[in-house]
């Protein structure tokens, strides 16, 4: 006998809550690396290209990233704050030319020069990220409660 149930695919629990679309956070990812293409094909002063560039990336990763995963804003700046400064030691240590690693994509990517300011660029960064966060209106309206 042929059970009238039917059985529906269900997401693992993992992917159920951690796993979504914000097309606010998208938007804000769009505008980030319209502004980071804008400043690699059309600046040539030093400080834009080096410095400010370099600012932008860490809020452009975390509307990224914070576009189709759920995670908390303060924990996720922190990540992108690690992964960009072990970057930033991978070309103080030449990783690329150990490897020889000669994809200009790749390149672009890790970057071939190791500068201190970037380390304070990306710091930077992290700082705006954090700030923007406290100040959203779902964390004011969180702070506001009573319990």
């Amino acid at each position: 006998m042929v059970s009238d149930t039917v059985i529906w695919y269900q997401k693992p629990f993992f992917i159920q809550k951690t796993m979504h679309f914000k097309p606010k956070h998208f938007i804000l990812f769009i505008f980030f690396l319209c502004i980071e293409v804008g400043i690699a094909l059309f600046s040539k002063n030093q400080f834009i290209r080096g410095f400010l560039g370099d600012f932008l990336v860490i809020p452009l990763l975390y509307f990224f990233v914070k576009s189709f995963i759920r995670i908390k804003g303060s924990n996720l700046s922190f990540y992108i704050l690690i992964i960009a400064i072990f970057t930033e030691v991978l070309q103080l240590l030449e990783i690329q030319k150990h490897f020889q690693i000669e994809n200009p994509y790749v390149k672009i990517i890790m970057g071939t020069t190791f500068d201190f300011k970037d380390l304070i660029a990306y710091f930077l960064g992290f700082l705006l990220i954090l700030f923007f966060d406290k100040s959203s209106p779902t964390m004011l309206k969180k702070r506001s409660r009573i319990y």
